[in-house]
């Protein structure tokens, strides 16, 4: 006999985040067996059967997901409150911090003469406190909770607060206003590896004390969890976080490196290793060398595409218009299937990845939107030609080949080629930084001959550059983006998290229009793309 979900997760509270991680995959393979047909009715002489074992397990799953949640939340930054109760004060507040618009009400009391309001917008908390009260209404006939503008006003003695546009009026005679102080409260935000040999590293949050470069933590990975090598620890403000808080997991407890060897000598794969990343199940058919092949990928550029017009056939039939690609189009289409680049998962996969800006996708993300639509043509004639026609398919590409793109490796040789008035751009990572710590990239054009070029200090001599390129002697790198030295013909931009960008002021009006409302982490992402397109890179020099 099965216990009831409540009885269940009530055995389950006093569980560490570790232990309630492995029950979590033994109850989704359960369920995904089940479904798949690999645990057969006939096979069990059981009671209860297998399809009412998985109908409970999914139940459980719902109180298990939300226990998680909870425990994951345990370990968050302790946060910091600012608490005003002049009205004043707060008035000024509200009309200084307009980013409240848009937050969302999550709850409301009016309880023995006194009001409480509850706001939340992503991690960050509002509370309205109102005492006294003698006038509450609020009409709300819309599943929208999201507000318009919140106002203080006073008249004689009272005060009243406004939340448009959710016709919600309160009048009282004190007001107290609680509020995340987003300047002072600080998120701790760890980079790991979950394997010596990984290039790749991943954000937590985390509020361990004491935690180093070196250590070892346990992390939940997909619905699992897994030992993990610190990287990097670095502290964010809440406005200058390099990910969303609350998409960001969290970790879980301190780990050990015997813990770590111990479950990595038992080939335990969360993942399928060839893979540089744990969010999606991307299924390539061969992912060995994946990145060689799609090199020879060819490049489509952006082009209207001719329809057959509709037509009667002699049996009367009626033939529906479809579109006329030209062998390019085809021979595109052949290649990205026999380079074996088809993402066997794109159905899920691109509804997680659909409403991402495509110049922030990474590698994977651009094959399976690219199978997306090249699949999608099977059921929707003019799939491709409305991707080619809105420039999807170019951006895609382009993104994709900036990827495959292959750096020259500064060294003594190739100096003699190196000329300080050719540089567009340059890049330079802080000892710390997100990304390549110490590294660097300069993009020079002389003519029509784009080169790019690599090296990082702990690999080269940096001195050996400064006869060639004497912007890099003079530049001292502060904290929070802020740099000095910056010598005449280059604009200095903040790319993110010990990332620093330098732009020839010759292009940097053109650039500055295509970064404009971007975040210091995606001008990080996007800036190669932005910065190749305005010096025309030719891309399909890329798969020759």
């Amino acid at each position: 006999m099965m216990i009831s979900p409540a009885s269940y997760i009530e055995e389950k509270q006093n569980w560490d985040l570790d232990k309630l991680y492995k029950e979590k995959e033994h109850l989704e393979q359960y369920i995904s067996d089940y479904k798949q047909g690999k645990i057969k009715e006939e096979e069990y002489f059981v009671n209860p059967s297998p399809e009412v074992i998985a109908s409970v397990y999914e139940d459980y799953l719902i109180e298990l997901n939300i226990l998680i949640e909870k425990k994951e939340r345990v370990n968050i930054t302790e946060k910091k409150y600012i608490e005003l109760t002049d009205y004043e004060k707060i008035d000024i507040y509200l009309q200084k911090n307009d980013f409240f618009d848009g937050a969302e009400i999550y709850k409301i009391f009016n309880k023995d003469g006194n009001a409480e309001v509850f706001l939340k917008d992503g991690e960050q908390e509002i509370e309205f406190y109102l005492y006294d009260v003698d006038d509450f209404t609020m009409v709300y006939f819309t599943d929208e909770t999201y507000i318009d503008s919140i106002t203080v006003n006073k008249i004689g003695k009272k005060i009243s607060l406004e939340i448009d546009d959710n016709g919600i009026y309160i009048s009282a005679k004190r007001i107290k206003l609680k509020v995340l102080d987003i300047d002072n409260t600080l998120y701790t935000y760890v980079s790991v590896k979950y394997k010596e040999d990984q290039d790749k590293t991943f954000y937590y949050i985390s509020n361990i004390e004491n935690l180093n470069v070196g250590d070892y933590v346990y992390v939940p990975v997909k619905e699992s969890s897994c030992p993990a090598i610190v990287e990097n620890v670095e502290t964010f403000s809440y406005r200058n976080v390099p990910f969303p808080i609350n998409r960001t997991k969290r970790i879980i407890r301190r780990s050990s490196k015997e813990e770590y060897e111990e479950y990595n000598s038992k080939n335990i794969n969360l993942f399928k290793e060839e893979y540089d990343y744990l969010d999606d199940d991307f299924e390539f058919e061969d992912y060995k060398n994946i990145k060689d092949r799609a090199k020879k990928l060819p490049f489509i550029k952006s082009q209207m595409v001719e329809w057959q017009t509709s037509r009667g056939n002699e049996d009367g039939s009626f033939a529906m218009p479809f579109p006329k690609y030209d062998k390019t189009i085809y021979d595109w289409i052949e290649a990205f299937y026999n380079l074996k680049l088809l993402d066997h998962n794109h159905v899920e996969n691109f509804d997680y990845i659909k409403d991402k800006n495509i110049e922030d996708l990474n590698f994977d993300e651009i094959l399976s939107y690219l199978t997306h639509i090249i699949r999608g043509e099977r059921f929707c004639d003019g799939m491709i030609a409305t991707n080619l026609e809105n420039g999807t398919i170019e951006l895609l590409e382009k993104r994709l080949f900036s990827y495959l793109i292959e750096f020259i490796e500064i060294d003594e040789n190739n100096l003699k080629d190196f000329d300080e008035k050719d540089v567009m751009f340059f890049s330079l990572a802080e000892g710390r930084a997100m990304g390549e710590p110490n590294g660097i990239e300069i993009i020079t054009k002389k003519e029509n001959d784009i080169k790019l070029y690599h090296t990082n200090i702990l690999n080269f001599d940096v001195k050996k550059l400064y006869s060639k390129f004497s912007t890099l002697k003079t530049l001292n790198c502060g904290i929070f983006g802020a740099v000095t030295g910056v010598q005449n013909g280059f604009i200095h931009v903040d790319i993110g998290v010990g990332n620093h960008l330098f732009i020839n002021d010759s292009i940097n009006n053109i650039f500055q229009e295509k970064i404009k409302g971007l975040q210091p982490a995606e001008i990080y992402n996007r800036w190669l793309n932005i910065g190749l397109d305005i010096l025309n890179y030719d891309w399909s020099n890329n798969n020759e």
